[in-house]
């Protein structure tokens, strides 16, 4: 078993040392000693504190089609798809 020393930060990106996959943190919840994390695929997953170490993570920087919102949130990028019109 792996063992990660860094600390699940809120909002912050990782990338999965075995599987490459990315995620963010979006929520910590130290009563329960959780982590919530949202891949990149937008699934979501709780992990306990045991679950977290476990993983091989290293911090990395947002997908570059994420975008920063005024309130200083990320969001996805909308992908609009406009088929042309003939005529």
């Amino acid at each position: 078993m792996y063992s990660t020393l860094i600390l699940p930060r809120l909002n912050h990106w990782y990338v999965r040392w075995d599987s490459g996959e990315l995620f963010e943190v979006i929520a910590v919840n130290a009563a329960l000693r959780t982590v919530q994390i949202e891949s990149f695929d937008g699934h979501i997953e709780v992990l306990d504190e045991n679950e977290w170490a476990a993983l091989s993570v290293s911090p990395t920087e947002p997908p570059g089609n994420w975008l920063h919102h005024p309130s200083g949130e990320m969001t996805r990028r909308a992908v609009i798809w406009i088929e042309p019109t003939l005529g």
